[in-house]
């Protein structure tokens, strides 16, 4: 049986046999379901590590500078974290394919770009269909085969 690619773009590949993401590699027959996660950044961290380094500049410069020139820097300073905090760009949602397997879930591949992680879902979803439409191996033909002794 040859194996279909169904899905092939930089570090995404998907075949009837496994889906390489990022450089892992899942086999189809493991994977229980697929889906899109998301996850956004965090709103908070870039605020308080403007807040933290600005306290840390002012008591560097406090032991410097005297308070006259201390205070309008430190003005100068307040406005410009304050700039950030309200203007410190937009939200960014990383977009995930996320596998569920028996040994639980995992975020396995993201990107910012929804199209990309949609396409590598319903190419992981087309492979798990065909796997699951194909017929199951006559095991019992096998066993007898093996067991046969060869004719002379």
């Amino acid at each position: 049986m040859s194996e279909t690619t169904y899905y092939s773009q930089g570090e995404a590949q998907v075949t009837s046999a496994s889906a390489v993401l990022g450089g892992t590699t899942y086999a189809i027959a493991d994977i229980r379901s697929v889906s899109i996660g998301t996850k956004a950044r965090s709103r908070l961290a870039i605020p308080l590590l403007c807040l933290a380094a600005y306290l840390a500049l002012l008591v560097v410069l406090g032991s410097y500078v005297s308070s006259q020139i201390l205070y309008p820097v430190g003005a100068v300073l307040g406005l410009g974290l304050a700039v950030v905090l309200v203007f410190r760009g937009p939200r960014t949602t990383t977009y995930t394919v996320r596998l569920r397997s028996a040994s639980g879930e995992t975020d396995a591949f993201g990107s910012k770009n929804r199209q990309d992680i949609e396409k590598i879902v319903d190419a992981i979803h087309q492979a798990i269909i065909a796997r699951q439409s194909l017929p199951e191996p006559d095991t019992a033909q096998a066993d007898v085969s093996r067991s046969a002794p060869s004719p002379p």
